[in-house]
């Protein structure tokens, strides 16, 4: 579970969150979605305690939690099994694995997300869509509660996103975890998503599901403007 509570972030004179309140039960997933800039990656970091907030309070029913950054972030000079493992060899106040369990984790994450068999290759020989998928394995390694994906299917193709889509769901089957997805991608918000959360400055405007959000019934000037890809609208576009 997560629950976010009044969140507040400001860098400098820049106020990001102004107030942010969300909740996410297991088996969840939460789009978080909005113009560029308005927040959604900071909200992300901050669950995953990368940076702090101002002030708010986050309740996490775990602090087993798994992120998917936007670019994969592998390892160049590691095998896609050291880059997997990693989490494994660092996470603090874990037991000490031995390498033949890890090769065991490893391997089973690998076939999870469609990949088995490439334990000994490197991050330069696969495409980009294997790469989101190798850093699923990586976020899943340590078996968590909450996953946070932030962008996952950022400039791939239609048929890599269609993929990585179905794979999201697949890995909430396989895990129920309570997650937050940080998307502009209409597909992937119908296709990954349970609900939907719209940020804009600073603040949750909109929530609902997929369905209400794409309903052409849906009146909300906030809805309207993020369906249509509208200039005009209550959200204003910096240029």
């Amino acid at each position: 579970m997560i629950e976010i509570q009044d969140l507040k972030k400001s860098f400098g004179s820049n106020k990001v969150l102004d107030g942010i309140s969300l909740k996410v039960e297991p088996g969840e997933v939460l789009a978080l979605i909005g113009f560029s800039g308005c927040g959604k990656s900071t909200i992300l970091k901050i669950v995953a305690g990368l940076i702090d907030a101002d002030e708010g309070e986050i309740k996490l029913g775990s602090d087993k939690i798994g992120m998917a950054f936007q670019y994969s972030a592998l390892f160049d000079s590691m095998t896609i099994a050291e880059n997997i493992s990693f989490p494994l060899r660092v996470e603090e106040g874990a037991p000490e694995l031995p390498e033949f369990e890890i090769d065991r984790i490893v391997s089973e994450k690998l076939s999870l997300v469609g990949l088995p068999g490439i334990n000994n290759w490197y991050p330069s020989e696969l495409s980009g869509g294997m790469k989101k998928r190798v850093s699923f394995a990586r976020a899943i390694v340590t078996d968590p509660e909450i996953i946070l994906y932030d962008e996952p299917t950022a400039g791939l193709d239609p048929v890599a996103s269609t993929i990585i889509e179905d794979l999201i769901t697949s890995l909430q089957e396989e895990t129920n975890a309570a997650s937050i997805l940080v998307t502009h991608q209409a597909s992937t918000i119908k296709r990954a998503c349970t609900k939907v959360a719209m940020v804009y400055g600073g603040l949750v405007v909109w929530e609902g599901t997929p369905d209400e959000l794409f309903d052409e019934n849906n009146d909300n000037s906030y809805a309207t403007q993020f369906r249509r890809g509208a200039v005009e609208g209550p959200m204003l576009v910096k240029h």
